[in-house]
């Protein structure tokens, strides 16, 4: 069970350092987003995308026919310049019920999704390597799930130079009982213990679901329904160091249409976003695009 983040006792100390700042990201604007064509994308939903630190994977959630029409596939390809091979379903992880919303761990030993009723899942791989040796999955513990509301998205985030391992996901806000539950916000957990707590900072009235967070974790995107451009638009956040609150969330508008983008993943390099969108041109009612932002300039 230790593989799997079931784990308890006291976070790792660390100390308060300051960090280069991520403000200069905002200043790179990010290119004309492209659908990744139709070997991913289809006539069918697919959404949720999470890709591999060498380019080479990439998982997604879609609604194509198989068992549930709600499962995870996964496409390979040669390298970052080559084109999608044809994507296959996870066996390992798809049941008869819905799979979706998948992440990879940081060191990409560990797979993240939901299930029904809202509940976060993960699997186990000791091959990085190996796309489809992911073993039988356990649902995460009362830290991370409850029985008075929905958890979804989950996304990790670790720095072994702090200690830092970290569990992002949406929540919604349990009211009451009988009543209808309040739009998600974003929580974090800490993976060593303790129980996942609200980012207030990148909260609104409205849903906040899907943070993601850059390498250094100074930089966050994630997918709200607040005022914006769309009904759901990606909304982007930094810190000057991992123990500071966030910066106040700025609307994506180079990416966002009048339409609906969603679930955000960033590339190793933080400098290529796949995310969800039905804007027009797709293939189907939601499709999965790329949009890439030249390099970090090196002081």
């Amino acid at each position: 069970m230790r593989r799997y983040f079931i784990v308890t006792g006291a976070a790792l100390a660390a100390s308060i350092v300051m960090m280069p700042s991520a403000g200069a990201s905002r200043g790179r604007e990010w290119s004309e987003p492209a659908n990744i064509g139709p070997t991913i994308n289809t006539p069918f939903e697919e959404a949720g995308p999470a890709i591999s630190e060498d380019g080479r994977v990439l998982y997604f959630q879609t609604d194509r026919p198989l068992r549930t029409n709600c499962d995870i596939w996964v496409a390979e390809r040669e390298s970052v310049h080559h084109e999608w091979n044809e994507p296959k379903p996870l066996a390992a992880i798809n049941t008869d019920t819905c799979e979706n919303s998948v992440s990879l761990s940081r060191d990409e030993h560990h797979l993240f999704f939901t299930r029904p009723p809202g509940d976060i899942w993960v699997s186990y791989r000791r091959d990085v390597r190996d796309t489809f040796g992911w073993e039988p999955p356990v649902r995460l513990g009362p830290s991370i799930n409850t029985d008075t509301a929905p958890e979804s998205t989950a996304r990790h985030f670790a720095s072994k130079r702090y200690g830092i391992s970290e569990l992002y996901l949406y929540r919604s806000r349990f009211v009451g009982p009988g009543l209808p539950l309040d739009p998600p916000d974003i929580y974090v957990a800490d993976m060593f213990g303790g129980p996942a707590e609200p980012v207030a900072e990148l909260n609104s009235p409205q849903t906040d679901a899907g943070a993601v967070l850059s390498r250094n974790g100074l930089e966050v995107f994630f997918h709200s329904t607040r005022t914006g451009i769309g009904g759901r638009d990606l909304w982007t956040a930094t810190r000057r160091n991992l123990f500071e609150p966030w910066s106040t969330p700025t609307n994506v508008d180079s990416v966002n249409t009048t339409n609906e983008e969603w679930f955000p993943a960033l590339s190793a390099d933080d400098d290529t976003l796949f995310f969800a969108s039905n804007r027009a041109g797709t293939f189907g009612g939601n499709d999965i695009y790329v949009t890439t932002r030249a390099p970090q300039r090196k002081h």
